[in-house]
C-alpha cells in the first residue's frame, strides 16, 4: 500500500541547487537528453491532437474549432495553438517526419544550425 505522508515528509527538492553541482559535461549531456525527451513527447502530442482533429472531438464541447478547444483545455494563446493545428496536420500527413520526432533525433523546430551557409531568414517587425 503507497504511504502518502511518506512523500509529504520528504524535504523539498530544489533543481538549481542539483545543476549548479553536475559537472559541465553531465550539464550537457542532460539538457541534450532532456530536449530528445521533450521533442519526443511533443511529437506524439501532436499526433494526439491531430487525431482529436480529424474525429473532430472539439465539437462535443460546443467549440468553434481546434484552436478554440486547445485555447480552453490546454491554456494555449490563439496564435501558438493555431501553430500546433498546423504542425499537427502536417506531421499527421509525414511518416517519416512524425517518426524522427517520435524518437527524439529531431525536433519540430529544428532547421538551418546558425552556423549553417542557408540560416533562416529573421522577420523583421
Amino acid at each position: 500500500m503507497f504511504d502518502a505522508s511518506a512523500v509529504l515528509d520528504a524535504p523539498l527538492f530544489d533543481p538549481r541547487e542539483e545543476a549548479a553541482c553536475l559537472p559541465l559535461e553531465r550539464l550537457e549531456a542532460e539538457i541534450t537528453q532532456l530536449a530528445g525527451n521533450l521533442a519526443a513527447a511533443e511529437c506524439r502530442w501532436l499526433l494526439l491532437v491531430a487525431e482529436f482533429d480529424r474525429r473532430r472531438g472539439w465539437e462535443q464541447w460546443g467549440c468553434r474549432s481546434l484552436v478554440h478547444w486547445l485555447g480552453w483545455h490546454c491554456a494555449l494563446d490563439e496564435r501558438a495553438a493555431r501553430e500546433k493545428v498546423r504542425v499537427a496536420r502536417a506531421l499527421s500527413s509525414a511518416s517519416s517526419a512524425s517518426s524522427s520526432l517520435g524518437d527524439g533525433s529531431a525536433t519540430p523546430r529544428s532547421g538551418p544550425s546558425p552556423a549553417s551557409p542557408h540560416p533562416r531568414p529573421r522577420r523583421i517587425s
